[in-house]
């Protein structure tokens, strides 16, 4: 009885724009649904389904390609911020190394200043002074080829990020010129 009563509830509900009256009544304690009074202290309860005046949009050819063409340029304006923030750490990177190599100089210059202080503090007329002064002229020399060394890696690097740095710049400015020409 309760899915019957059940099944005309949904069936009224069902009907578009339809009006309908449903009958609530109290029998042995319950209370029944129906679409007809079912005793003469029945409530009348009105239920009314509106239906939707406005015509459901449906998708034309047109709002698909402008869909297409959004996410389009939405990626693009993606790979266009990576390829920004690409830039800018290429140029954090080159301002770090280029600190970093200025650093080795000043500590380059005050290790050589500091042996060739060293050296002129040496008597150089016994044969003790001349072994001595022989080694730190050595050690001035291992210094310098190996800071040359350094310097001439580092400067690899470097031109190694400036150029990423310029790949970097081309590709942000390539993206750019896309948003540009498919932007409305």
């Amino acid at each position: 009885m309760k899915v019957l009563l059940i099944a005309v509830f949904i069936s009224i509900m069902a009907t578009p724009g339809a009006s309908a009256a449903i009958y609530h009544c109290m029998q042995n304690g319950k209370a029944i649904y129906s679409d007809r009074p079912c005793s003469t202290d029945s409530k009348t309860l009105q239920v009314t389904k509106s239906v939707d005046t406005q015509p459901e949009q449906v998708a034309t050819p047109e709002d698909s390609a402008m869909q297409d063409q959004q996410r389009a340029i939405t990626n693009l304006r993606f790979r266009y911020e990576i390829a920004d923030n690409d830039v800018r750490n290429k140029q954090r990177d080159i301002a770090a190394m280029t600190n970093r190599t200025e650093e080795m100089e000043k500590q380059h210059q005050e290790k050589i200043a500091e042996l060739n202080n060293d050296l002129s503090r040496i008597y150089r007329k016994t044969n003790y002074g001349k072994y001595r002064a022989q080694q730190i002229e050595n050690r001035i020399e291992a210094e310098n080829n190996a800071y040359l060394n350094t310097m001439t890696i580092t400067r690899n690097k470097l031109n190694l990020l400036y150029d990423d740095l310029r790949r970097a710049k081309e590709k942000k400015a390539e993206l750019q010129k896309l948003i540009e020409a498919r932007s409305p």
